[in-house]
This record gives C-alpha cells, sequence and structure tokens, in this order.
C-alpha cells in the first residue's frame, strides 16, 4: 500500500513539473524584454504557477510522511527477530507457525464449494482479467478479519473468491469461505462494526464509503446496549442547605494577590519613621499649664498691702519624646510685675 502511494505520488510529481515548466517557459515569453506588462497578462500566470508549487509541497509532505511510516514500520519488524520462540509457542498454542508463502502453498490447488452458500463463487477460469478484479480488505480474508478481532491473513484468490452484492472477497481457506457463504450479511456488516471501533481500518483497507452508507441503516449486528428504564420521582430539598457567605476581602485575580503580597514585602524592608511638618503641626495635641494671679493681704502693726506671686514651674518633655532630657519652664511672675492696683 505503501509502495502504490509512492507510485501515485511519482505519476503526480512528473505532472505538476511538467505544468511548472511549461508555466515558467509562458512567463519568460510574455515577460521578455518589455519594460512594462499589464498585470491581467501576468498575474494569473503567478497565480497558477502558486498553485503548481503548492501541490509539489503537498507531495513532498505525502512522501516524508511515507518515509516515517517505513522507518517505524522496520523498527517493529526488527523487534520480532528477537522474540523467543517459546514465547510465540506459549501465545498460539500447539498451532504450527505459518509465513505467507507456506500457507498459499497449503491451500494450492484448492478450490471453494460452492454448495450451501448464499453468495456466488468466482473461479480464476470464469474471467479473463481475474487479476484486475477489486477484492475487499486489500484482498485479506474476510472470515478471518472477523474472527481475529482484525487480524490480516492474506487471501489466496486462486481458490477463487465469493462475490456478495458487486463486491469480491477472498479467503485463506475453503473452510473460512464455507463460514463466510452461509451469512455474508453478516460478517459484512461485522467487519464495519470492528472498523467502528478500531479507527485505523478504516484507512488501511479503504472503507470509508461503506462506513459512511452503514450511518443511514438502522439495524446492525452488533450488540445493543440494554434499555434503560425511566420513571418520574419526586423530591423535596431544602432551599438553601448551606448558608451563603460572601467574603467581602475575597479577590479572584490572581494579579491583586500578588500585588498585595509586593506591599507587605515592601513594608517588611521598612523603617517607620514620623516627621512634622508646618501643615501637621496643627494636629498635634499640646497641653499648657498656667496660673492665675491671687490677691493675698497681710495685716501688721503697719498698715501695708503686698502681693506675692506663686511659684509655678512647668515641665516639659514629658509626653512624647525618646530621649530622657526635660526642660523646665518658669511661671512665677515677677515680684516687680505692676498689679492692677498699683495702675488705679
Amino acid at each position: 500500500k505503501l509502495l502504490g502511494e509512492v507510485d501515485f505520488s511519482q505519476q503526480v510529481l512528473e505532472e505538476l513539473l511538467e505544468k511548472l515548466k511549461l508555466r515558467l517557459t509562458s512567463i519568460h515569453d510574455t515577460v521578455r524584454f518589455r519594460t512594462a506588462i499589464p498585470t491581467v497578462q501576468v498575474y494569473p500566470q503567478f497565480i497558477h504557477m502558486s498553485e503548481i508549487w503548492t501541490g509539489l509541497q503537498d507531495e513532498m509532505m505525502l512522501l516524508s510522511n511515507v518515509n516515517n511510516l517505513t522507518w517505524n514500520l522496520q523498527k517493529y519488524i526488527q523487534v520480532l527477530d528477537y522474540i523467543d520462540e517459546s514465547t510465540i509457542k506459549h501465545m498460539i498454542g500447539n498451532e504450527n507457525i505459518l509465513t505467507d508463502e507456506a500457507r498459499l502453498e497449503a491451500t494450492t490447488g484448492m478450490k471453494i464449494d460452492p454448495e450451501g452458500m448464499q453468495c456466488e463463487v468466482v473461479y480464476p477460469s470464469q474471467v479473463t482479467d481475474f487479476d484486475k478484479i477489486p477484492l475487499q480488505y486489500l484482498g485479506f480474508c474476510a472470515w478471518t478479519l472477523v474472527d481475529g478481532e482484525g487480524a490480516l491473513i492474506p487471501g489466496n484468490p486462486n481458490m477463487g473468491v465469493c462475490r456478495w452484492k458487486g463486491n469480491y472477497y477472498a479467503f485463506s481457506s475453503p473452510s473460512a469461505a464455507a463460514q463466510f457463504g452461509q451469512d455474508p450479511e453478516r460478517f459484512v456488516m461485522m467487519a464495519l462494526s470492528l472498523a467502528r471501533e478500531k479507527s485505523e481500518l478504516i484507512g488501511l483497507l479503504q472503507l470509508q464509503e461503506q462506513i459512511a452508507a452503514v450511518r443511514s441503516m438502522v439495524e446492525l449486528p452488533i450488540k445493543k446496549p440494554e434499555p434503560i428504564i425511566k420513571q418520574d420521582t419526586e423530591i423535596q430539598t431544602e432551599l438553601h442547605p448551606i448558608p451563603t457567605y460572601i467574603d467581602p476581602t475575597y479577590k479572584w485575580n490572581e494579579w491583586d494577590l500578588k500585588r498585595e503580597a509586593i506591599k507587605f514585602a515592601n513594608l517588611n524592608k521598612s523603617i517607620t519613621k514620623s516627621v512634622q511638618t508646618q501643615h501637621s503641626h496643627h494636629r498635634i495635641s499640646r497641653m499648657v499649664q498656667v496660673a492665675p494671679v491671687k490677691e493675698k493681704q497681710v495685716q501688721t502693726m503697719r498698715d501695708n498691702a503686698t502681693n506675692v506671686p506663686t511659684l509655678q514651674n512647668f515641665i516639659y518633655g514629658l509626653r512624647g519624646r525618646k530621649d530622657d532630657k526635660q526642660f523646665v519652664i518658669t511661671l512665677t511672675r515677677p515680684i516687680k510685675e505692676k498689679s492692677i492696683y498699683d495702675t488705679c
């Protein structure tokens, strides 16, 4: 299949290269020695050349994918050389290990018996171009594909092929063809159902059209799920079983959380300081202690009057200072201060 893709890609590349050569020649003949050329004559040719170049790029990608598939398949095939024979015997039991060539030799000379089969058997002697008949599943055994859940065993068309609804199916043995012929519709539908489960078989066995046609069919030979029993029931629950709580400090944006974390990190590295400015001194509380003037009289042998002020001191700096320095302010009035009586 990969070699067929490479051969088809080679044909496409030859056609694209020939178109590219002709287009370049046409552009050269159009431009040649002319200094000014109308866009109507040049642009369509460049657009066509870009389409050819895009096709060449697509083919390059296709060949690159085929190359990668080939290398990967080669790695998997090399693993088979290191598998122990005892392990293979444990997997397949007492069956003999047969290669494709040995299996074809074992069925050489055999023919499919058409008795009891619901489909028509076509032999190589009945058709002139028997080798050109398009076989379903790329010539792999149709019965083994279903019975082996995806096993790909090459069929032997020389025994004959079964025709069912315009399609031809090959088999690896006459017994496999006999079992398929008893109910071919069932095996065909089971193969499509298997392709649904293993989607890699759709592209490998070229089942795209058949899978698309099966979508519109109502009944398929596949296991249907058990019907679900439904019934109407009622249940009463509380309106709000869990009281709602709205966090006023909730933040859904992670950038807000990051911004707040940066602020806290900066605060840990900062030193708190206080500075008094000209505009902020009005907001500082201050206390001032004063003593009103007291008038006293003393009677002696001589009539006289005197007014002695009371000693008053105020200690400044008991609050709001970080050091241990205080200042004493003397509030005592001077003795020689004139009173209101002297002015009178």
